[in-house]
């Protein structure tokens, strides 16, 4: 019996992935224009013209600012737009980037707690009109009360900046960033430079392109919305060899604390760890500008050595009925 089991439960995820996959396969059909889905009610079509897409999230988006942000995701090429109604009223509108088997919001890896184009307590309803697997990293918990087919929490690793941070950093780590602060003291550092942004975002992207999280598919997402917001949402913070960028981080603004989006560093400037001072130097200067928070997000073993555990990071899923049959089914055998 116990044989049998261990090759049932394995059977039973295989096929809730398998199932993702052919839901996931069939999508292009829908990705082209003008295409109709009813679920529950409601009416989702998908990449109507953008001058619908617009219209609707003038309706249901309040904020002239979130307007704007939702405007530009909404026309970066190769993004699918998604507007769902109820009858000819738009609830919400969705722009999502396409992933290996499922879908994101674009505006999601572009800001920390991002507005959604949706009109308040229809969040659930729309995700779900919408047909296909959606996955959000990074969902705030309260801002209504949903119910997806998945939801998980990891540790977000943050910094108090009001007091003495460092004293989080393990003697070893300590001294090693204080012997990079000495191999880099003749570099010069910038902040908010235009161009330091694009040289981030495109170092960035090709040089984690291989990373098997591909977060870099928000590259081109990132690359049209952050020029936009400015030093007062967006922040950079580079190292320059003279002319030269060799590391670069860039932050988003909540109040009084920085989001940390991404970091970037030219490979030829390895020896110098440029990597680990840049991160360094940007704590030095969120703190002289007066920010009191810094959080570095999830992930990755070097934030553990900058930064304690000081929040969590939630994470949603909402998936087509295919995938949650196949899903029960495995919860079931297991």
């Amino acid at each position: 019996m116990q044989a049998a089991r261990r090759w049932v439960e394995p059977a039973g995820e295989l096929a809730t992935r398998a199932a993702r996959r052919v839901v996931h396969a069939g999508l292009p059909v829908l990705e082209r224009a003008d295409r109709r889905l009813v679920v529950g009610g409601l009416r989702a079509q998908w990449n109507p013209g953008l001058h619908v897409v617009h219209e609707s999230i003038e309706r249901v988006v309040a904020d002239p600012d979130d307007r704007e942000m939702h405007r530009i995701l909404a026309s970066v090429p190769g993004r699918v737009n998604v507007v769902v109604f109820d009858a000819d009223r738009p609830l919400g509108v969705v722009t999502l980037r396409r992933r290996p088997t499922f879908w994101e919001p674009t505006m999601y890896q572009c800001l920390a707690g991002p507005p959604l184009a949706i009109e308040a307590g229809r969040v659930e309803d729309v995700l779900r009109a919408v047909g296909v697997e959606i996955r959000i990293e990074g969902y705030e918990p309260g801002r209504e009360q949903i119910e997806p087919d998945e939801q998980y929490a990891v540790d977000s690793y943050v910094t108090d900046l009001t007091g003495d941070y460092e004293a989080h950093w393990h003697r070893k780590w300590r001294a090693n960033l204080r012997t990079t602060r000495k191999r880099c003291a003749g570099f010069e550092l910038r902040i908010d430079a235009p161009e330091d942004l694009r040289w981030a975002v495109t170092s960035w992207r090709d040089l984690y392109a291989d990373d098997p999280r591909g977060e870099v598919v928000a590259a081109t997402d990132r690359l049209a919305l952050w020029p936009h917001l400015g030093g007062s949402q967006i922040r950079t913070v580079a190292l320059c060899d003279g002319d030269r960028v060799v590391a670069c981080t860039v932050s988003s603004v909540r109040g009084l604390e920085l989001s940390f989006q991404c970091t970037a560093r030219d490979p030829e400037y390895d020896r110098q760890s440029v990597g680990s001072h840049i991160l360094d130097r940007t704590f030095q200067w969120a703190k002289e500008e007066g920010y009191e928070r810094f959080d570095l997000g999830a992930g990755y073993g070097y934030k553990q050595r900058f930064a304690p555990v000081g929040g969590t990071l939630h994470g949603i899923a909402f998936q087509p009925p295919l995938v949650r049959r196949f899903r029960r089914l495995a919860t079931r055998l297991n």
